[in-house]
């Protein structure tokens, strides 16, 4: 005949140390427990191992988990010391897929492939950020507050004084010009001036109009800030295709 084991039952206070398999229950917070002889072992119920929403409510890192096809960082830190949340390093999600903030940029990656370069990115040596789709790049030159595409694209303008040259408080011209464009890369300059001269200094808007061959990556800008007067202005231009390069250019002030 098996041996009888008694089962404890009580408040939790005054639960002793249970021998080896010996079972008690506490009747204040309806737990149940095994004992070791040394120790009691409390035992899971189903709404201990239920999922719940975990929350943060402080500063968090993440170093070098390797939990196999679920996650997998590179030390990241998610503290970049002042109380703000930050990556550090390379996000890596298992499957392909990546966030990369290295080299200033932002790179996602939804498949095996390398690596493809999305939402914004620093150009190396040239000041411009871009924003890329399928289709289009769309190139932000932040030293001469300038835009221009690559694979066509509409030109929005906002806070220029148009309406105060249209209503008849200023001026504006227009005109078309071209130079050639013999080093990749580089940038190079050409000088227009306006038929009519300003009275202060006009803003100056221009901007690609072909010449060059296949589908180049090229901005045309100009520095409103120094390189424009009120009888002309200088154009600039840095394409990664040389050959004649097309400009458009508009002229608003007074």
């Amino acid at each position: 005949m098996a041996n009888k084991i008694q089962f404890r039952r009580g408040v939790k206070a005054n639960l002793p140390t249970l021998s080896v398999a010996e079972p008690a229950f506490t009747t204040d917070t309806n737990e149940f427990f095994i004992g070791n002889g040394s120790a009691n072992v409390k035992l899971a119920k189903q709404s201990d191992l239920d999922s719940v929403n975990t929350s943060l409510s402080e500063k968090a890192n993440i170093d070098s988990p390797s939990f196999t096809g679920v996650f997998k960082t590179a030390k990241n830190t998610l503290d970049d010391g002042s109380g703000n949340t930050s990556v550090a390093k390379d996000l890596n999600l298992s499957g392909g897929s990546v966030i990369n903030t290295s080299n200033n940029e932002i790179q996602v990656r939804i498949d095996n492939s390398a690596a493809k370069q999305g939402f914004f990115a620093n150009n190396n040596g040239a000041g411009f950020y871009d924003w890329k789709n399928s289709r289009a790049i769309m190139l932000y030159d932040t030293l001469n507050d300038s835009v221009s595409f690559n694979h066509g694209g509409k030109l929005y303008l906002n806070n220029y004084p148009i309406l105060s040259a249209l209503s008849g408080g200023g001026k504006i011209q227009s005109g078309t010009g071209s130079f050639t464009y013999g080093t990749a890369n580089s940038q190079i300059t050409t000088n227009i001036t306006f038929p009519v001269a300003y009275s202060s200094t006009p803003l100056i808007i221009c901007g690609y109009s072909g010449g060059l061959a296949a589908s180049p990556s090229i901005n045309v800008f100009t520095d409103n800030s120094s390189n424009v007067s009120a009888t002309g202005a200088q154009i600039n231009a840095i394409a990664t295709v040389t050959g004649t390069v097309k400009f458009w250019w508009i002229a608003i002030g007074n």
